[in-house]
């Protein structure tokens, strides 16, 4: 994207901080997050980043749920 739009490094900065604007806030006060995504398909239309979690805390919680 930053090549076609012949915007450079500077560019291809602001476009990464478009696509994770959201969720960089939204990873370092998540415990429960180990990855996040960043496909093609995010770039090209606009799709969130792919949040992937810890299975042991996400099935903590869940247990916690159901339990109460």
């Amino acid at each position: 994207k930053a090549i076609k739009m012949e915007i450079g490094a500077r560019g291809l900065r602001s476009v990464m901080e478009t696509i994770m604007t959201e969720i960089m806030f939204e990873v370092p006060s998540d415990p429960t997050i180990s990855q996040v995504i960043v496909t093609a398909d995010c770039v090209k239309n606009g799709i969130s980043p792919i949040v992937i979690r810890k299975k042991a805390a996400s099935q903590g919680s869940l247990l916690e749920n159901s339990l109460t």
